[in-house]
């Protein structure tokens, strides 16, 4: 037995520790990233769920026995490996997931480096007692924003046969506690209305602190007297009348009735802080400045060389200490200083930061962060610190490294992306990030989203940013200048001077604008007053830089922009030529500009008066179509009538999508003359602008329809776009029913495609998810790729693809 324990304990010998990290090849990589890809990981959340049964048990719950494998990891979790991509995107869909009445959390391994890795379960709740009035998707994502981060809404308008209903879906902290109740002001003079939240699939729950980790017999909450708030039962009109489903039946058996009256706590104080800020008035940013420069006199004591960019909020700032006591040398043992509290610091970015993680991490918790994500340093590089409130959250689009950093802030129902630049000091890898940049807008991978991005990004636009040292050639400003510009980027309003960083060079000292804050258009329309303040310069060659959004709630006119398509239309010229005529052909030369404004004011007005919408303006003719053709007495005069505005509004319709995005378009058709003979496919690539790039054609085997032929020719314009490694396509074509049936929208039990589709639909779906979108366009618009079907199909012409100079 001795012999047995001391083999063991040489085997636990540290020989080799002293060595550096040995890197792994990335052929190795790779081939453990492609065995992996197509897997989910799940972890229990309570102590009574054994690995061993959730790895037999999962797969019969997802119909998926014998077709799925798996393996129990070391940490206790189940790693489930599919075969079909769409398979694993079912499951996730499909969630939440339980076994043994207590939910588990699945995740996808390709996720394994995200701070919310197996943390986050995605519930769909419904909002009870919300007045119809109310039900916008504005409003409901406000209102479900207090749950967390709204992924998706779904409003079911009340019909003869079935009641309506609102749902979001949101990602909820395993951790958090759920909320069940909520009063909310709907209406300034009116009463509050008690709004509830009903958790669909939700499983065992603590009925007094909310955990998803234990039950109420085993809480260890206190519940404080001033978290007892009397809530009215739910109103008659709220109850579900519906049969039960097998997880309510199974709900009503733990003895916790979801969303029942129970005593929680309603976070209160938060909401009267954030009442209490929506009152503040704008200041002056120097009214704030040596407050918040107190939190950054802290900084300087645990971070060497630390530039600190910060996303503040409109709540007004507070003075807890002075600067002057804050501030001490850069001593490695310190005693417990005095910080900035309160938490009106939202988001806290620090980069070279040299020292260790733990004393990083002891940092963010004396400065009341409660999570942070670190980026060590590596070797004389040094490393970056991410802190962030509960007042928001951080989710991250991809790893986040030293010198690139892109995330999605959210704060109840608003989101923006934030993307957080360290500026190599080599200019060629510098260079070569603009560049990556400029192609990733270029490709519309933010779409028409709010989006800022900050940081110390280590150049400047023209020698007009620069004091002191030689003057730069311009072609150094080219790439910076052009990635800005092509993201439609812009600088934010900043105060306190022009230099953020200082430096002694041959000949003397030189100051540059290297840390600055931009914004495209959509961002500075969520926050109009946002601004940007240079902070004192504190233990670092950079100045810190607060971003404060300031109140959100812009009381003046909407900016006017005008829509390209209003060249089309004759009233628009009537309208701006009775305008010049009237109210501008009597103005001077020199008042062209009030002239210009005349013409913009009478446009607004126009455009105040008339639907422009043509989204909502086709549904309306849609339904008007559908009318006339189920009417007794058919008006086939009236029915082409509207047929002609509808292909006008599709035009319109067209016309807005090209003007606005930069996304690349593909038009794709089939040929099909009977079952017996080969069918033809072909597909066209076009940008914004209507110049083709791409087209592709071949023969295929004969199909049982035209339908079947369609689907076809769609999956395989996207394989060979998938091949060519061209994303964020819209693909097009003029078959409803194909359209129809890939529409999320529309998917129900009575809308299922013919089983001759349902395996390429299921395909398509797979290969197109969160990459590729679908629209519906009529036949007149298909020429192209009609024209090159029908060659393939009457050729029997093998695949080609060609590109078009």
């Amino acid at each position: 037995m001795a012999d047995k324990e001391l083999w063991i304990s040489l085997q636990n010998l540290n020989l080799g520790l002293e060595r550096s990290p040995q890197k792994i090849s990335n052929d190795a990589k790779n081939k453990r990233d492609a065995e992996h890809h197509l897997s989910l990981v799940v972890k229990r959340i309570h102590p009574s769920q054994n690995p061993a049964g959730i790895k037999v048990m999962m797969p019969k719950v997802w119909k998926l026995e014998g077709r799925v494998t798996s393996r129990i990891n070391e940490d206790g979790s189940v790693q489930f490996f599919f075969r079909h991509e769409h398979q694993l995107l079912t499951v996730l869909d499909n969630g939440p997931w339980a076994y043994k009445d207590w939910l588990l959390v699945v995740d996808r391994w390709t996720r394994r480096n995200y701070p919310d890795f197996l943390r986050i379960i995605r519930f769909w709740v419904k909002i009870l007692n919300l007045p119809d009035d109310s039900k916008s998707d504005s409003l409901i994502r406000e209102i479900g924003g207090e749950l967390g981060h709204v992924d998706e809404v779904h409003i079911q308008q009340s019909t003869a046969d079935q009641a309506g209903e609102v749902r979001v879906r949101v990602p909820i902290d395993i951790d958090d506690r759920l909320i069940f109740v909520r009063y909310f002001n709907l209406d300034d003079a009116g009463a509050p209305v008690l709004i509830r939240y009903v958790y669909d699939k939700l499983r065992k729950f603590c009925s007094t602190c909310g955990s998803l980790r234990h039950l109420a017999t085993s809480c260890n909450h206190q519940v404080h007297e001033m978290e007892h708030l009397q809530l009215p039962p739910p109103a008659a009109n709220q109850m579900v009348t519906q049969p039960n489903t097998p997880t309510e039946d199974a709900d009503d058996t733990m003895g916790e009735t979801v969303g029942s009256n129970l005593n929680m706590e309603l976070s209160e104080n938060q909401d009267q802080s954030a009442a209490q800020g929506e009152d503040m008035e704008f200041t002056h940013p120097r009214e704030d400045q040596d407050a918040v420069n107190a939190t950054f006199d802290v900084q300087e004591m645990g971070v060497d060389s630390a530039s600190g960019q910060i996303r503040g909020t409109k709540r007004k700032v507070t003075e807890s200490a002075d600067a002057e006591q804050a501030s001490t040398s850069n001593k490695r043992a310190q005693p417990n200083f005095p910080t900035q509290a309160q938490g009106e610091i939202d988001i806290m970015f620090l980069v070279e930061t040299k020292n260790k993680d733990s004393y990083v991490e002891k940092l963010g918790a004396d400065l009341h962060f409660p999570h942070h994500l670190l980026v060590s340093p590596d070797g004389l590089n040094g490393g970056l610190a991410i802190f962030w409130q509960d007042s928001v959250k951080c989710d991250f689009l991809d790893t986040p490294t030293l010198h690139y950093t892109n995330l999605i802030v959210s704060e109840g129902p608003i989101s923006f992306y934030v993307t957080y630049i360290y500026g190599n000091p080599v200019r060629g890898s510098r260079q070569q990030l603009w560049r990556r940049i400029s192609n990733l807008a270029q490709t519309n991978l933010y779409g028409n989203k709010p989006r800022l991005m900050l940081g110390d990004l280590n150049e400047i636009q023209n020698n007009d940013e620069k004091f002191g040292g030689p003057i730069r050639p311009e072609w150094q400003f080219a790439h910076f200048r052009n990635m800005l510009n092509v993201s439609g980027l812009h600088d934010i309003k900043t105060f306190g001077g022009i230099y953020t960083w200082r430096g002694n060079r041959q000949g003397g000292e030189v100051k540059e604008k290297l840390d600055r804050a931009v914004a495209n258009a959509e961002w500075q329309d969520l926050f109009p007053k946002a601004f940007a303040q240079l902070l004192k310069w504190c233990g670092s060659d950079h100045r810190p830089l607060l971003i404060d959004t300031a109140d959100r709630k812009w009381r003046g006119a909407k900016q006017f922009r005008y829509d390209n398509r209003w060249r089309l239309n004759p009233e628009v010229k009537q309208i701006i030529s009775q305008g010049w005529i009237q109210r501008c052909s009597h103005l001077p030369p020199q008042r062209f500009n009030e002239a210009l404004k005349r013409c913009r004011d009478s446009l607004s007005q126009w455009k105040t008066d008339n639907l422009c919408n043509s989204k909502k303006r086709i549904h309306e003719l849609q339904e008007a179509l559908h009318k006339a053709y189920a009417s007794n007495f058919i008006d086939y005069n009236f029915i082409a009538e509207i047929k002609s505005k509808l292909q006008a509004e599709y035009r319109m319709e067209e016309e807005y999508w090209y003007t606005k995005s930069r996304i690349q378009w593909l038009n794709a058709d089939a040929s099909w003359l009977d079952d017996h003979n080969p069918a033809g496919i072909g597909w066209i690539l076009q940008d914004g602008r209507d110049k083709h790039i791409l087209k592709g054609s071949s023969s295929i085997a004969a199909t049982e329809s035209p339908l079947e032929a369609e689907a076809i020719a769609l999956k395989e314009a996207i394989l060979r776009l998938k091949m060519l490694g061209y994303d964020h396509v819209t693909f097009c074509g003029d078959s409803a029913q194909i359209y129809r049936y890939l529409d999320s929208s529309c998917n129900s039990r009575s809308n299922l495609p013919p089983a001759a589709i349902q395996g390429h639909l299921e395909d398509i779906k797979a290969l197109a998810y969160n990459t590729y979108m679908f629209k519906h366009i009529g036949r007149q618009d298909n020429t192209h790729a009609d024209f090159l079907a029908k060659q393939a199909r009457i050729n029997v012409s093998p695949y080609v693809v060609s590109y078009i100079l």
